[in-house]
């Protein structure tokens, strides 16, 4: 399951040497093309391989951030199930892999920071959200990204009704069995049952179910908080309430058979009920930069946003998707230099604003053009 969160972006973004490796690749989940992804993460290991040499990294220093990546080309069990997208990190003393549920345009970036642009959509109105649809018949957990929905193993959960009754046959010898925890400050209800006692009752035999499914999704899902929207038919859904103990559960559901209902379907209807949960942040923080704005609370220029992200006094960072800018800042003169184009070893500067906010505890929002606060390829609020 691809998890990604803004502690691990953290960690890439304390990373700065001489040299670091950020590379990211379409993949081709597809069985028949999967060797294919291997091919080309071999053909772009090679680009990096150049793009060292070419900023004087020594064979060893080569050897050693590639190495790992190397492995990967023939490591089987890693192309078995790959996402839409993979994006690789590599710095003295770290390696990272992702297999994203995004598509990624192939890139290889060289620099002295690690390249972390493109992962910003999942820490803010484009993250993560999971769907569960609940029927007698079938029970699925799904992830919910930009790119759409995909299944989310659960471990050791019936996947229907039928099933778990079954499996409480199996375990029928306990004479007493407890379900779920007494009530308590989570207001959880707490059901006994033994031998002749409700298990002919549907509603019992129902929660008993969900129960199961609820330990599945709170191990399939924990430590993430995001919202998580049921789908089901209306007499369910305040059965499984009785025993979620998932705190992102939203209060909304989509209502019906989900069995009926086509991926793109639960995807469009999920999206409608979590979008305001992502929207929210970035439209207060909008606000907030449009009454700031003219102030010395915000900026929109790099000659003003670096020193401030250098200096920890972002607090909240909007960047162009799409845009670039590429040159060299020197934090401890002020120097900026800027250009349209890379020169091979320079650094991509909304991508440097980037960590250094988030080293600093910002926020930072990737926008469209037209979403941006200011006509600028980056602003800025900020704390004072």
């Amino acid at each position: 399951m691809f998890t990604f969160s803004r502690e691990d972006l953290v960690t890439l973004a304390k990373h700065q040497d001489r040299w670091a490796v950020s590379l990211y690749m379409a993949l081709h989940p597809k069985n028949g093309e999967r060797r294919q992804s291997a091919i080309q993460l071999r053909q772009l290991l090679k680009e990096a391989e150049q793009r060292l040499s070419a900023n004087g990294a020594p064979g060893s220093v080569q050897r050693a951030l590639l190495d790992p990546a190397h492995a990967l080309v023939e490591e089987m069990p890693f192309w078995e199930s790959i996402g839409d997208g993979l994006a690789l990190f590599s710095a003295p003393e770290l390696f990272r892999s992702y297999q994203c549920p995004a598509h990624f345009s192939d890139r290889v970036v060289v620099a002295r920071h690690l390249y972390v642009k493109p992962l910003l959509p999942w820490l803010s109105e484009m993250g993560t959200f999971y769907v569960l649809t609940l029927s007698e018949n079938h029970v699925a957990l799904l992830r919910g990204t930009r790119a759409g929905l995909s299944q989310v193993p659960m471990v050791e959960v019936p996947q229907s009704l039928k099933q778990a009754l079954e499996s409480e046959q199996v375990e029928k010898q306990h004479q007493v069995r407890t379900i779920a925890p007494v009530v308590g400050t989570a207001g959880r209800m707490a059901l006994y049952y033994g031998q002749g006692q409700g298990t002919d009752d549907e509603k019992q035999r129902l929660v008993r179910f969900f129960a199961m499914v609820n330990r599945g999704v709170e191990k399939a899902l924990r430590p993430e908080h995001a919202p998580l929207v049921v789908a089901g038919v209306d007499y369910l859904i305040p059965l499984y309430r009785q025993v979620n103990d998932y705190p992102g559960l939203c209060e909304e559901f989509i209502p019906g058979n989900p069995d009926a209902r086509r991926m793109d379907e639960l995807y469009a209807r999920a999206w409608e009920i979590v979008q305001s949960y992502f929207k929210a942040p970035l439209a207060q923080a909008l606000v907030q930069y449009q009454k700031l704005a003219g102030t010395r609370r915000t900026c929109h220029t790099l000659s003003q946003v670096l020193p401030a992200a250098f200096q920890a006094r972002i607090e909240i960072l909007f960047l162009q998707d799409g845009g670039a800018k590429w040159g060299y800042f020197h934090p401890e003169t002020g120097a900026l230099s800027e250009y349209d184009q890379s020169a091979g070893n320079d650094e991509e500067l909304l991508n440097l604003a980037a960590l250094e906010t988030l080293r600093g505890e910002g926020d930072v929002y990737l926008l469209r053009a037209d979403d941006m606060p200011a006509a600028a390829l980056a602003a800025a609020i900020l704390r004072y």
